[in-house]
């Protein structure tokens, strides 16, 4: 539950158990243009940014495709489950069939209600990255990304937080919701942004099973999980 949502509040309230998990950066990208944005970032970052989008658009013929329906999304769909398992084969298992078609059926409603985007950073016909999310009002989340490891030199990922930003920006948006996770690259895109975080809560009656569920994951869970890491997970690989 995100700390700035009514929700919290209420749980707050009651005094429920809860745990902070994870903090995520809402960076206010108000702007009158993309330029005026970048003057407001760091000079190494504003930087490494004209200078690797310089370099891709030098060498390649580079389009950021806007997609807003599920049309458009369904096309792509089969090369962005493509590249999620290429880059998840190193440290994550493969995304079932079932799970996948479970995505993209949530996504294609979202789609067909104008409520979700995708940005897909092309060199010519060939996909380099992608960034999906949802929006609300004119703030855009981003909800997934993912690129192709061949362009790793171009460094994809970044480039294509700046290629969507500026679509953004051109089309009046005031907030990118960053999603979870605090990581300097993001901070890098924030100059001006707000911290938020989200909390798991915890409830159940007195029973001694709801107890030991509740220790487990406000206490437990984080204690043991070093250990699962190192000895139990590496036999299921």
């Amino acid at each position: 539950v995100n700390d700035h949502s009514a929700l919290y509040a209420f749980l707050a309230r009651k005094k429920c158990a809860s745990k902070r998990l994870v903090g995520n950066i809402v960076a206010d990208i108000r702007a009158p243009s993309w330029d005026d944005y970048l003057g407001h970032l760091s000079q190494h970052r504003r930087k490494m940014m004209r200078k690797k989008i310089r370099t891709l658009e030098t060498e390649h013929d580079v389009t950021l495709e806007v997609i807003r329906d599920r049309e458009g999304y369904l096309q792509w769909f089969d090369k962005i489950r493509e590249m999620i398992d290429v880059r998840g084969r190193k440290d994550r298992p493969q995304r079932s069939d079932a799970y996948m078609e479970c995505v993209k059926e949530t996504h294609s409603q979202l789609f067909s209600r104008g409520q979700m985007m995708l940005f897909v950073l092309r060199a010519g016909e060939t996909m380099i990255a992608y960034r999906i999310g949802v929006i609300q009002g004119r703030t855009y989340y981003d909800w997934n990304t993912n690129y192709d490891p061949a362009w790793q030199r171009y460094s994809p990922g970044l480039v294509c937080v700046a290629y969507v930003i500026r679509q953004l920006i051109e089309e009046g948006f005031t907030k990118y919701d960053h999603m979870a996770g605090v990581y300097n690259y993001k901070l890098g895109f924030s100059p001006q942004h707000e911290m938020r975080h989200n909390y798991l809560f915890v409830m159940g009656d007195r029973s001694l099973p709801s107890a030991m569920f509740r220790e487990y994951q406000l206490v437990w869970r984080d204690r043991v999980k070093p250990y699962y890491q190192r000895y139990v997970r590496p036999i299921f690989k």
